[in-house]
């Protein structure tokens, strides 16, 4: 069965590398922490793409750092929007390419806006040797599984990844 750093990273591969520019690297488990590598060849998508994703994920005593480089192979740092526009342009910036992505929106609820991106009405799956599941797949509709990879409130912004209707 595989381990949930190890799904984590399949979910990463999954969402991400649907953009056929960006690369995520195998795993790193050669340290502690491990390290996740995505490149983002295109600067400004590179940017917006560390500013989205939560920087870190514990898994009991492992530890999954995700790291963005860019073109040149540096490293990315992230940066907090400043507002739900901005955070909103980032989300197209990121997604532009990624064929799980349809949309953002923004929305005024309960005094607060609240950036919604919306992706496809799909399922994302993959082999994760899964006992529970007949063929051993991972399956989980795409929102789900980008809100699990992205930062929930970049900024102080909420964002809640939702599906398309269509």
């Amino acid at each position: 069965m595989n381990p949930p750093w190890l799904t984590f990273w399949n979910k990463l591969k999954a969402t991400l590398g649907a953009d056929c520019s960006v690369t995520v690297d195998p795993l790193d488990v050669s340290g502690s922490p491990y390290v996740a590598r995505i490149t983002v060849p295109d600067p400004a998508q590179a940017a917006a793409t560390v500013a989205l994703l939560n920087p870190q994920h514990a898994f009991g005593n492992v530890v999954v750092v995700v790291e963005v480089r860019d073109g040149l192979g540096l490293v990315v740092t992230a940066t907090g929007p400043g507002s739900a526009e901005e955070l909103s342009e980032w989300v197209r910036v990121a997604f532009r390419n990624n064929g799980w992505y349809r949309d953002v929106v923004i929305k005024d609820l309960l005094g607060h806006r609240r950036v919604y991106p919306v992706f496809a009405k799909s399922v994302v799956q993959f082999f994760n040797d899964d006992l529970s599941e007949l063929h051993s797949n991972f399956n989980v509709a795409a929102a789900s599984v980008f809100a699990n990879v992205l930062e929930h409130a970049p900024g102080g912004f909420p964002l809640l990844c939702s599906t398309d209707t269509k």
